[in-house]
């Protein structure tokens, strides 16, 4: 959707951005008191919050931004923080779970990690192309060691919602079929080098491409590792 009006609305060009940077745009339990961008936010309890408050409920939550994973364990580690993101590896969780005062709870969750191909632009323009760059990804490895208690998912729609189909397809690694879909294709994988885009710093999403990098040399790929920060995602 284009601006009304040509301007300097931020970065990306979001005609809103600013505006909602320091605004509330909702109807929840809390106000932004206090925001300090690549800092922290701090929420305070909404009193005339319409679903009402019960005793002992949180009235005051401060969100630090750490972009260091390492950090935010240490500060975990430490009790300077009361929880952190979900974004750290295998290893890590397993580490805090050693740690004194340190709960690592697992939960069923409807959380999917998927790779976006670019159908735009050949060689992914080619459907032989992506199911072979499909069949030659190691998902034994992906789920069993990279995220260790994971399961591959069936379909886009996670089990635990609404319209997941457990007869959808679900590709498993078979280098025949790769190699026999990449000849279907009549493309030259060697006039074709790719790149993985992954956030920066995220282990998990590092992994994943290097697994993927490895893989895809098999058919004769080149895959080149493009660490980015969140916000050009």
């Amino acid at each position: 959707m284009e601006n009304q009006e040509d301007g300097d609305y931020g970065e990306f060009g979001d005609y809103g951005q600013a505006f909602l940077n320091q605004q509330d745009a909702g109807s929840g339990p809390y106000y932004v008191d206090v925001y300090e961008p690549g800092t922290k936010t701090v929420f305070r309890k909404f009193d005339d919050y319409w679903g009402g408050w019960e005793p002992g409920q949180v009235t005051e939550a401060t969100f630090l931004i750490v972009s260091e994973l390492a950090t935010q364990k240490l500060m975990l580690q430490k009790g300077e923080v009361d929880f952190i993101e979900q974004w750290h590896s295998v290893e890590s969780f397993e580490e805090l779970k050693q740690a004194d005062g340190v709960v690592v709870q697992e939960d069923p969750n409807v959380q999917l990690f998927f790779l976006s191909m670019h159908n735009g632009n050949p060689p992914l323009d080619n459907e032989d192309v992506r199911k072979a760059i499909s069949y030659a990804f190691d998902y034994d490895t992906a789920v069993d060691i990279i995220f260790a208690g994971a399961a591959q998912a069936r379909g886009s729609v996670p089990l635990l919602l609404p319209g997941h189909n457990p007869d959808a397809t679900q590709y498993t690694y078979d280098l025949e079929k790769a190699k026999e879909h990449l000849a279907a294709s009549g493309i030259d994988p060697a006039e074709y080098p790719l790149n993985y885009v992954y956030v920066s710093g995220l282990e998990s999403e590092e992994k994943i491409g290097l697994l993927l990098q490895s893989n895809l040399k098999e058919l004769g790929f080149e895959l080149e590792m493009q660490p980015e920060p969140w916000a050009r995602m």
